[in-house]
Formats: structure tokens, C-alpha cells, sequence
């Protein structure tokens, strides 16, 4: 059985135009704070593909680091849901005084 539902981060893929699918895959769970050793468990994959992976999407970005990957894409993937947020509070809110 497979426990990993790629086809439901197809539509996370615009958020990281520049990574192929395992790359998009790797870095979405390592960004949300999935350790290498599980990801590569999850995904049926070494442990060795998932770093090169990731060190692969670093070096497309013109990071230093895995660390600064997982940061911008935390960023891309919070900051939509952080604007959301934003607007339907507004909306509730004005919605409110009226």
C-alpha cells in the first residue's frame, strides 16, 4: 500500500515551478518538517536520493543551504494559506459593522 498521495500535491506544483516532481515531492515534505530518513521511507526511495534531491532544488534556488530550501519553501507554502487568512478575517469583520 502506498502511504504517499502524490497526486494531492499536483496542485502544490506552481508553488515550485522550478523542481521536477520528485523534487516538489522531497522538498514539500521536508519543508512541512519530515525528517530525510522518513521521507525516504514514505516515498520507497534511499536515503541518499532524497539529499541529492534536496541539495539538487538547493542549488536551483542559489541557496547555501538545505536549511534556507526549507525556509523559502515554508514561506511559499504559508504565505498564500497567511493571506487567506487575512482576507477572510477583513471580510468576516466588515461583514460584522454592518
Amino acid at each position: 500500500m502506498s502511504v504517499f498521495y502524490s497526486d494531492e500535491l499536483k496542485q502544490f506544483t506552481h508553488l515550485f515551478p522550478e523542481f521536477t516532481q520528485t523534487q516538489q515531492e522531497n522538498v514539500f515534505l521536508f519543508a512541512i518538517g519530515i525528517p530525510i530518513a522518513n521521507i525516504a521511507d514514505i516515498r520507497h526511495v534511499s536515503i541518499r536520493s532524497v539529499q541529492a534531491s534536496l541539495i539538487e532544488a538547493q542549488h536551483r534556488l542559489e541557496l547555501g543551504s538545505t536549511s534556507s530550501l526549507r525556509a523559502v519553501a515554508q514561506m511559499r507554502l504559508f504565505l498564500p494559506l497567511l493571506r487567506l487568512a487575512f482576507y477572510f478575517f477583513h471580510e468576516k469583520r466588515d461583514f460584522d459593522e454592518v
